[in-house]
């Protein structure tokens, strides 16, 4: 693949191997070379071509935030290369006029578990989390000029990703927005989804935002995310770096667990990991549930796209889970 060649070239690597990896967001390449694996990132563009540095910037603060976390603590997580000009990110310019930005990582090695998730495992998770976020809150990574990286808890809107963050915007926007557009779907799920909104925003209003309970996390620790080699967990995939609630992180990792029968022993593994290694807040439950919401509420993007979308009939399944597991929070149903 050209775009890859040259982008490689950049990185003084021109003899090796490629093989796709299976991802959903970005293309991802592992490199395999004399001197090492490692991963090649293509990443998809969520800006016009006019606010390219904008998007190399965005990329450019994930990897100088994980750059800091490899200099700065024992967490195994992938360090990036630098290119040939010392450079984070690569701008690759293709034949059909579109730039292509682009980043290597170190390979990590290591197994994936999914259904052969063990309680030692999320246990491990559970006290890396915690690792994580005792970094974040503890001001040794001083954000450069520039640093630029999203809430990672928002819920779309007609305008943009992201356009509603709990606490920073009125909760009637969303609520009528959503409400009305799953109205279209079925009404009672409108119903059920305003009403998720509104306890969603009320919880994380009187939670609050203090630096022990808020900053920069990872956003999407899941079982496809973290693996496991040498006795430890390693952790992957820090494109959805983002600002939200450190409880978010937990709350990710059980939403991709619900519905497993050994789910409340898996719970109680990862919150006992990380208790280890840093308390959770006063009536942390309660919020915790506030925070797999919002994950639930973002399964409904797929009504965002119009009806004949073949996207949005891929992931209409999507869409029913979601509503199902909110109707559960919504009638305080404690399964979470």
């Amino acid at each position: 693949m050209r775009v890859a060649a040259d982008a490689l070239a950049q990185y003084g690597l021109s003899e090796f191997r490629l093989t796709s990896m299976p991802t959903y967001y970005n293309t991802v390449f592992r490199v395999q070379t004399a001197d090492g694996d490692f991963a090649l990132r293509l990443h998809r563009l969520d800006v016009g071509e006019n606010n390219l540095a904008e998007e190399a910037n965005y990329v450019r603060s994930e990897l100088l935030w994980l750059q800091a976390i490899s200099r700065d603590t024992d967490l195994c997580v992938p360090h990036p290369l630098l290119n040939q000009a010392g450079e984070l990110v690569t701008i690759v310019h293709t034949n059909v006029g579109q730039p292509q930005v682009c980043s290597v990582l170190h390979w990590v090695v290591g197994r994936f578990y999914n259904q052969g998730l063990r309680i030692s495992h999320l246990e491990q998770v559970g006290a890396m989390t915690a690792r994580l976020h005792n970094y974040s809150a503890s001001g040794q990574f001083v954000p450069p000029p520039g640093f630029e990286r999203d809430r990672a808890d928002g819920l779309d809107g007609p305008q943009q990703l992201f356009e509603y963050l709990p606490m920073l915007t009125d909760v009637r926007e969303p609520a009528t927005y959503w409400g009305k557009l799953l109205a279209e779907y079925d009404a009672g799920a409108g119903t059920i989804v305003t009403a998720a909104i509104e306890r969603v925003w009320a919880d994380l209003n009187e939670f609050g935002m203090g630096n022990d309970r808020f900053g920069l996390i990872h956003a999407d620790i899941h079982q496809g995310n973290y693996l496991f080699g040498r006795g430890e967990v390693r952790l992957l995939d820090f494109n959805n770096v983002g600002y939200a609630h450190y409880l978010y992180d937990l709350a990710v990792t059980l939403d991709n667990l619900i519905g497993r029968a050994n789910y409340a022993m898996l719970k109680a593994a990862l919150l006992l990991g990380y208790q280890r290694v840093r308390a959770l807040p006063t009536n942390y439950g309660r919020y915790l549930r506030s925070l797999i919401a919002p994950r639930n509420l973002s399964c409904l993007w797929p009504l965002t796209l119009p009806s004949t979308s073949a996207e949005r009939q891929q992931h209409w399944h999507e869409l029913d889970e979601g509503l199902e597991r909110l109707r559960s929070y919504v009638a305080g149903e404690d399964n979470w």
